[in-house]
């Protein structure tokens, strides 16, 4: 019995040594530089130190009762939530995509189900991108639904939000 209870004890030491010694693989960042996404490992020394310097937002819980609105970080001006916007008084949009964009193709699918007029504007144009500078666009895709006259009520940049706003049973994002 003893000699067991000593070859635990040695398995156990062994155990705990190697624990100490283990490595994970080195995780992969990516974070947004310059209007697109990319390996903070690959960026240069400057924007890597403004990296560490940056401070994460974060929501306030519902349990926190405080009342909040999502503020844009460009225009200042309150975001409004798909389920508060009347997609009634929405007349037309302006799409802005990329050829190269992986998740415009699934925007495109869903506008395709509306009945409303709308423009797609190619960024990688130079008019488009004149077009998406006037517009404070800064990612592919962005939707911005415009109300008669011409007055910006919602944008998104997911077709599931498209999808809620005008309740479309037929889609998926």
């Amino acid at each position: 019995m003893e000699a067991r209870v000593k070859e635990i004890d040695l398995e156990l030491s062994r155990l705990k040594e190697e624990l100490n010694n283990v490595e994970g693989s080195p995780t992969e960042v990516y974070a947004r530089i310059v209007g697109y996404y990319r390996s903070v490992k690959n960026w240069n020394i400057g924007k890597r130190e403004e990296y560490k310097n940056r401070t994460p937002f974060t929501r306030l819980e519902k349990e926190t009762e405080v009342l909040t609105e999502e503020i844009s970080p460009v225009t200042d001006k309150p975001l409004k939530a798909s389920a508060t916007v009347n997609s009634s008084v929405i007349t037309g949009y302006s799409y802005f995509y990329r050829s190269s964009c992986p998740n415009c193709p699934a925007m495109k699918t869903v506008l395709d189900l509306l009945t409303l007029e709308g423009d797609d504007i190619n960024v990688d144009m130079e008019r488009g991108l004149d077009l998406a500078s006037e517009n404070l666009v800064f990612s592919a895709p962005t939707v911005i639904f415009r109300a008669e006259n011409g007055e910006e009520v919602f944008r998104t940049g997911h077709p599931a939000d498209v999808i809620d706003l005008f309740k479309l049973e037929n889609a998926s994002a």
